[in-house]
């Protein structure tokens, strides 16, 4: 009896909302996918690879810490 009463209820009243993801370094909304390789030298273990979700601004410091031209 009660089943029929939460159908409507979910439907109308509270509609689900698409989920955000977040900024793993600081949880604004993220735009960008960054997929991280890691591997020792001369090690014989495949790389381990890392996919982290950010926003445009940690993208741009990661740009610019990582591959400056020093």
């Amino acid at each position: 009896m009660l089943n029929w009463l939460r159908k409507i209820l979910s439907k109308e009243i509270f509609p689900s909302r698409p989920k955000i993801i977040h900024c793993h370094v600081c949880f604004l909304k993220a735009t960008h996918t960054l997929r991280i390789i890691s591997e020792e030298f001369g090690s014989e273990e495949e790389p381990k690879e890392i996919i982290i979700k950010i926003c445009g601004g940690c993208n741009e410091e990661i740009h610019e810490r990582y591959n400056s031209s020093e």
